[in-house]
């Protein structure tokens, strides 16, 4: 999950990290691809789409773990002042791990 992390730091531009972070996070679309269904009815997502402090939309779609999660939520976890993103990630082999 760890080079998950990395990957999603690398994957926005610097104008977004020089910024004031993220300030809007949502997931695509539903797939059914993981079998666990620990939501129940709820499914789960692959797709990241934030927008960053410039109004800028990015998006991150992950190829074999999913977000098992509600919703993305949008918070200053590190105390820089710019938003950062925080989302249950799940591997169907690893389990899940919350990731910013």
């Amino acid at each position: 999950m760890i080079a998950r992390l990395i990957l999603l730091i690398a994957w926005l531009p610097m104008a977004a990290v020089a910024g004031g972070g993220i300030i809007e996070a949502e997931y695509g679309g539903d797939v059914d691809v993981y079998p666990h269904r620990i939501m129940g009815d709820i499914y789960e997502k692959q797709e990241l789409i934030v927008v960053d402090a410039d109004g800028v939309k990015h998006s991150l779609t992950l190829s074999s773990n999913v977000f098992e999660d509600m919703a993305p939520r949008v918070a200053d976890m590190d105390g820089d002042g710019r938003g950062d993103v925080v989302v249950v990630e799940t591997s169907v082999t690893l389990g899940a791990s919350l990731a910013i």
